[in-house]
Parts: structure tokens; sequence; C-alpha cells
């Protein structure tokens, strides 16, 4: 598919910039994609557990079946087979467990059974959890409920990276040179979480108070493809 070449020949760009005098501020756009429901935001499960039971009441869950119904068509074609460096694996499901400070033992033990209730359920449904699923286990007041995501289009920005010589905080005078390097990338072991469908743009922008001074310093910038 056209959108899976783009993103894994385009997951990355960086720029060198060579100046004299000034901080900077960088700015990388990621490129757009389409997907379904439950892509572009999570899908609430309800009802999947009673209050401090782990046992999974599927029965009458139209939301969660149409979930693994979805995650299903989602991964035809494979995707589970791309490279984990730079893509997410192809669902993620947050299952949610009220916190218990009084028993914090007893709260944790309550998330691992859950979520092992969920992970052989999917499997019962034909979904092979080890290859597909990103589970999390959360606390919060959301008790025995989940929310599902399909990780089939691109939702976050890329992640910058940055550094430079001499490093961020050395103090500097007029007529010094440095050197900054910068890095949009949109690889999963990168921190990006959504699927990759490339770095759309990136930016280099000097802050306004400093505009007249850059103009008047030597600059230099240097653009490289995807790494």
């Amino acid at each position: 598919m056209k959108r899976n070449l783009i993103a894994s020949s385009l997951f990355a760009g960086a720029v060198i910039l060579v100046a004299s005098f000034g901080p900077l501020r960088f700015a990388a756009t990621q490129a757009q994609g389409a997907g379904s429901s439950c892509s572009g935001t999570p899908c609430q499960i309800p009802n999947l557990f009673d209050p401090d039971l782990a046992e999974l009441k599927p029965a009458n869950n139209q939301a969660l079946n149409d979930f693994i119904k979805g995650a299903l068509d989602t991964i035809k074609g494979g995707n589970n087979d791309k490279d984990r460096g730079c893509y997410p694996l192809p669902i993620t499901l947050t299952v949610f467990t009220k916190p218990d400070p009084k028993d914090p033992s007893f709260q944790d033990l309550l998330a691992d059974e859950r979520m092992k209730a969920i992970w052989n359920y999917f499997v019962e449904k034909g979904l092979d959890p080890q290859k597909n699923l990103e589970p999390i286990k959360a606390l919060g007041p959301k008790d025995g409920t989940a929310e599902g995501t399909y990780n089939n289009v691109d939702r976050d920005p890329p992640v910058l990276k940055t550094n430079s010589t001499p490093p961020k905080g050395t103090k500097v005078k007029q007529g010094d040179q440095i050197k900054i390097h910068a890095t949009a990338s949109e690889r999963h072991v990168d921190g990006h979480k959504s699927w990759p469908s490339g770095v759309k743009s990136f930016r280099l922008q000097g802050l306004r108070h400093e505009a007249a001074a850059l103009r008047s310093q030597s600059l230099r910038t240097e653009l490289y493809g995807p790494e």
C-alpha cells in the first residue's frame, strides 16, 4: 500500500544548523492518514468487570465484540509482520482498575488478572494478542471498563530530539558558533505511539525578539532526507 511505503521511507528527517547566535524553535508536522472507528480516538468498552472481580462479562457486551471484529479486520494484510522498531502493534487496549490505596497488592493482582482474562478472550476469538496487542493496565475511576484503539492511523506529531555544541545552557558571546542537530522521527522505538505516515514538514524558526540578530549573522542549514 502506498501509505505504508511512505511511512517506511519517510519516518524521519534531520536538520543540522550552524548559527552564530540565538536560541531557535523547531516544529515538525506529520503527514495525514485515514482510518476507521477506534482509530482516531479510543473506543469506550464499558461493563467488562464487576467491582473487585476479574471474571470477564463478554456475553452481552456488544462494544467488546465489535472492537474485536474491527481489530481482526485491522490486522488483515500482515501488519503483525512489520518492523517493530518503526511500527507499533496494531491494537492498544487500556483496562481500568479502581485504585486501592489500602491494599495496593490486591489492586495490582486484580489489574493483572483482568488483563489475563481479556488476553485469553482475544485468543478464543482468533486474535493473537502476543503479535497484535499492546496491553496497558491503568488505575482510574472507570473501574471495570476499557478503551480500545486501532493503531492504523497517525494520531501523533513526530518525536523531536535536539542537541547542540556547545550544550544547552552554555554561556556564549556574539560571534561564537552554535551547532544544532535536530531529528524528527515517527519510529515507534523513538517514542512515536501510532502508525507512522511520514514527516511532512520541518520548520526552523528564530524567536521574534532575536530575528534581527539572526538576520545579521551567518546562518547555514543542511537538510538530510530519511534516515
